[in-house]
């Protein structure tokens, strides 16, 4: 208790912990903050103080107008560690009208750490815990935290801490006090965080079984979480839990080692959960056939099927039938599953019955099989789906209007479905607007569909921003030139996007030309995002030429090898072409086609010579045989014909009747021959 002539004051800890909470409740907020200052000030019954009159003098000076220096040196004459320890209750260096209130902050802990230092603090917990809750990583929150006894405040301050070497402080303090072995939280705590090992198994060794399912659940190492599992024994409640509640990377390990020791009992188990854990980890398949056999629930066992291994499936669906032929089963799911995978066809029809039989039928279980390949009941399925759009609220069921938008058979639902979706849409925040309703679009050739995306994304533009899915689509089928360039305006600099609708064959051919003028300008558009528009085969003729126009303008930076054929092999200017053939001339090439252009195109009988040898395609050889100046590249190129092609023969024969420009076309005309011959004789001799 705190030295004060008032009686009436006591500190604001002991008040909290006597209920008094009136402060609380006023300022509104879960701890006490700056808005409690006032309130207390004003409303508090000075019958029961909640401040020392000593602190409201220190509040007063620390919110006037005097000077830092001022206010500092005040804060430094206080040698009540519960004045100070109050003013962190209050919140007080957290309220804007006090001028350089971190820095008084500071100055505050300065005059706490003196005092910790002088032994001032030993036995006054909450002067501690406001150096550990301040500066708990230094040496002097260290030390705070050496000399709490507060073993409740030392289990929360580490529950709610994630950062290690704090949580090795907490535990080896908790290791230091000897009430800590009777109170389960600590020792916990204990075992997870100390680095004494000798205190790590002494505290494991005290963990009560729930206890232990909080330890494998909070570990992150597999092993210390086996040996609580390990030593939990056959408890199925809790191997359950653990199974469902560790978060590791070892997860896996995990599960083993529980379904390990349930797979001794297996016969015992009558647990569900249990069951499918070794229904779902187990590979010795008497195991997981026994696990699966024992399941009674028709949900369990979904959610098996959704989840295991196929060769589990043949016996899910035998142990659905057995239980559907009892009458056990009641899940629509697991008659949706009957439906699709029971080789029984009384099963199927009698399962599909009563799925629709049901007034309360699970969409979903509908859509299941609506969405099942080669199901027989697919059609039957999804014509219920189109009319249930027009029946029932679906809100709650996206994905089932997702698919009849997409694939109902019924064109009025598909659209009406779409029209839902656009109202569900609507309410998005803006950066998720138009995202649903692009994902239809962009995965549907329902004209309806389309119609109706493209006025509703339109209509959404005008008066509130779209995501960026939203802003694509509408660019890709707006008809309206004007929306579909502020649509791309609007994407900004988001290079992926832009490239898709300078890529898009459904957007007009003025809007996907001002996505690819955008990009030319962005500082992330690379080579490779060039050679992607313009070999793409749904890029515009439009598009293609913006691009080789904006290559031939950077024609001597070219590095790309695609890019520099491009230019090479489509611009019809003769500088920018011979550029690019000097620059593809010196790379490595293996591409048949770029040796073929140099062969052809390079000056150089020498270049031309070299990259006509390394060319194999016959169509290609052929091709810079007829149309090469230089003799050498013709002949070589000639030599790399192969006369066990049985595609050689006729080429040559089309080459020898091709009326050749080139003035050495005579030796060239006795290589073809010689070629010809040679290849009629060895196929000759085939036959």
């Amino acid at each position: 208790m705190r030295k004060s002539q008032v009686p009436t004051v006591r500190p604001i800890s002991e008040l909290i912990r006597s209920g008094c909470k009136a402060a609380y409740a006023k300022c509104g907020f879960g701890k006490l903050g700056g808005g409690l200052v006032e309130y207390a000030f004003k409303h508090t019954d000075p019958a029961d103080d909640l401040f020392s009159p000593a602190t409201r003098t220190l509040v007063n000076l620390l919110k006037s107008d005097k000077t830092y220096s001022e206010k500092s040196t005040a804060l430094s004459q206080i040698d009540d560690p519960d004045v100070i320890v109050e003013l962190f209750h209050m919140d007080v260096f957290s309220d804007p009208a006090i001028t350089k209130a971190h820095l008084l902050k500071g100055d505050a802990i300065n005059v706490l750490t003196t005092m910790l230092r002088k032994g001032k603090l030993d036995n006054n917990g909450d002067a501690l815990w406001v150096l550990i809750d301040c500066d708990s990583y230094s040496s002097t929150g260290k030390t705070a935290i050496s000399k709490t006894t507060d073993i409740p405040r030392l289990c929360s301050y580490g529950s709610d801490n994630a950062i290690s070497y704090r949580l090795t402080y907490v535990a080896n303090r908790l290791a230091e006090l000897p009430d800590a072995a009777n109170n389960q939280d600590a020792l916990v705590l204990i075992t997870l965080h100390t680095d004494n090992e000798g205190s790590r198994n002494a505290a494991f060794e005290k963990l009560s079984p729930d206890s232990l399912v909080r330890l494998a659940i909070s570990t992150d190492q597999s092993k210390v979480a086996i040996a609580a599992i390990e030593k939990i024994g056959f408890d199925v409640e809790k191997l359950v839990a653990i199974s469902k509640g560790y978060p590791g990377n070892w997860k896996d390990d995990i599960v083993k080692s529980i379904v390990n020791i349930l797979v001794i009992h297996v016969a015992e188990i009558t647990d569900n959960n249990a069951l499918a854990l070794i229904a779902s980890n187990s590979y010795i398949s008497e195991q997981y056939i026994a696990a699966i056999k024992a399941i009674s629930s028709d949900v369990v066992l979904c959610e098996l099927m959704e989840t295991t291994r196929t060769r589990l499936h043949a016996t899910l669906i035998e142990k659905l039938e057995t239980m559907f032929s009892n009458g056990d089963v009641s899940n629509d799911m697991a008659k949706a599953l009957l439906v699709i995978y029971s080789n029984d066809d009384k099963t199927k029809r009698q399962a599909f019955d009563s799925i629709t039989r049901n007034p309360n039928v699970d969409p979903n279980a509908l859509l299941k099989i609506a969405g099942a390949f080669g199901c027989d009941y697919s059609s039957a399925a999804n014509t219920i789906l189109c009319q249930m759009v027009y029946e029932l609220d679906l809100d709650s069921y996206p994905d089932v209007l997702d698919f009849i938008a997409l694939k109902g058979t019924d064109q009025s639902a598909r659209e009406k479905a779409f029209c839902k979706i656009c109202d569900h849409d609507a309410l998005q925040s803006d950066d998720m607007v138009g995202h649903r309703v692009a994902f239809i679009m962009d995965n549907t050739e329902h004209g309806g569909v389309i119609r109706l995306g493209v006025e509703y994304l339109e209509a959404k533009f005008e008066i509130s921003s779209l995501s960026y899915a939203g802003l694509e689509t509408l660019a890709c089928y707006t008809r309206n030139e004007a929306k579909g360039k502020q649509a791309v305006d609007a994407l900004g600099d988001y290079l992926g996007r832009l490239r898709e609708i300078a890529k898009s064959d459904s957007a007009l051919p003025e809007v996907a030309e001002h996505a690819a003028s955008k990009i030319f300008t962005l500082e992330t558009c690379t080579e490779s995002t060039l050679t992607d528009i313009y070999n793409a085969s749904s890029s515009g003729q439009g598009v293609k030429r913006l691009v080789l126009a904006y290559l031939e303008s950077i024609s001597t930076q070219l590095e790309k090898e695609d890019n520099l054929f491009i230019v090479a092999s489509k611009s019809q200017n003769a500088e920018h072409c011979r550029t690019a053939i000097s620059a593809l001339s010196g790379l490595d090439s293996s591409n048949d086609f770029v040796h073929e252009l140099i062969a052809i195109e390079h000056p150089s009988q020498s270049i031309a010579h070299k990259s006509a040898r390394k060319i194999h395609d016959s169509n290609c050889i052929i091709k810079v045989a007829k149309n090469t100046p230089h003799l050498q590249a013709a002949l070589a190129v000639l030599d790399n014909l192969s006369i066990t092609n049985s595609e050689v023969g006729p080429l040559l024969e089309d080459f020898i009747g091709f009326n050749h420009a080139n003035s050495n076309v005579e030796p060239i005309m006795e290589k073809a021959h010689e070629l010809k011959r040679r290849w009629n004789t060895y196929h000759h001799s085939l036959s």
